[in-house]
């Protein structure tokens, strides 16, 4: 029989265990006592009453007493010595009293260690329940990390895989922008020589296709729009109003100096945030405010 097999059938003589002592407590809770449930036979009723009426300091009082009397009286009576020393009648009467007394005191220790057999045996069986009900409880608990740990190793294997299908293939990027520009080759040139973008296929007359691996950057010129399009502007607007395009790049140095190269006037200092990544501000040809920062490790 290998291990298996035997943790198996102690497991199922265990739970054959739980089910009976939990029966049996069931069935103790359920029981209400009665008066017939504590009623005594007569010689139970006897053997308690001597048991504690010699155990008591009343009657070694009132024997040292009788004692005392009985040995005076024969000493010292000068007429009638009814028990002259050595006093055989009176060791005559303490040895029937011993006689008599222990059996009724043995009845009574009897019936007490039967009592306390009983509880005991109670006591051992609510011990083996709750060490059960324990284990069970260990179990049931080490089955719920189990599979706690199994479903979250299955949802992180899953977003995993969604994050590496979005960042494989040649077709898959993490964003697309769409930039409507006024010169389209001067963007293209900021672009391309400020912050690493590179053209790729697609091209057409009025847009051009940038990326820098991650993001895909359309530009599109601006005289493509219709003139009831929601993001046509007119010539003297500022385009990309309350939008920031961030960007990451790898060398965020040589970003900031190509920035200042191309854009002095509209590019900012380049600055630690609170959150530990560096980072500039530049306007692009057209207006749009770009937050260039390093990447995030």
């Amino acid at each position: 029989m290998d291990d298996k097999q035997l943790n198996k059938q102690t497991r199922d003589a265990e739970a054959k265990l739980l089910r009976e002592l939990r029966l049996l407590r069931r069935g103790q809770r359920l029981h209400v006592p009665t008066a017939g449930d504590l009623e005594l036979t007569p010689g139970q009723r006897i053997a308690d009453i001597v048991a504690a009426t010699m155990g008591s300091w009343r009657f070694i009082i009132i024997q040292s007493s009788i004692l005392v009397i009985w040995i005076g009286l024969n000493v010292t009576g000068f007429i009638l010595h009814w028990d002259p020393y050595p006093f055989i009648l009176l060791n005559l009467a303490l040895s029937f009293q011993a006689a008599y007394a222990a059996p009724f005191i043995m009845m009574s220790q009897n019936r007490q260690q039967e009592i306390d057999r009983q509880q005991a045996a109670d006591d051992y069986r609510i011990n083996v329940k709750a060490e059960l009900e324990i284990e069970l409880l260990h179990e049931k608990i080490e089955s719920l990390h189990l599979k706690l740990d199994a479903l979250r190793e299955k949802e992180v294997l899953a977003l995993t895989q969604a994050v590496a299908n979005l960042s494989t293939g040649p077709d898959r990027t993490a964003l697309r922008l769409e930039l409507f520009v006024a010169d389209l080759e001067r963007s293209q040139r900021f672009y391309e020589q400020t912050l690493g973008f590179i053209p790729i296929a697609g091209q057409s007359d009025g847009s051009v296709a940038l990326s820098n691996g991650r993001v895909r950057l359309s530009l599109n010129s601006r005289q493509s729009l219709p003139a009831d399009h929601p993001i046509h502007v007119r010539p003297d607007e500022q385009v990309g109003c309350g939008v920031e395009i961030v960007l990451e790049v790898a060398d965020i140095d040589t970003a900031f100096a190509k920035a200042q190269a191309m854009e002095p006037k509209k590019s900012s200092m380049l600055v630690t945030q609170k959150w530990g990544l560096r980072d500039f501000r530049v306007i692009d040809p057209d207006g749009y405010s770009v937050r260039v920062t390093e990447a995030l490790v």
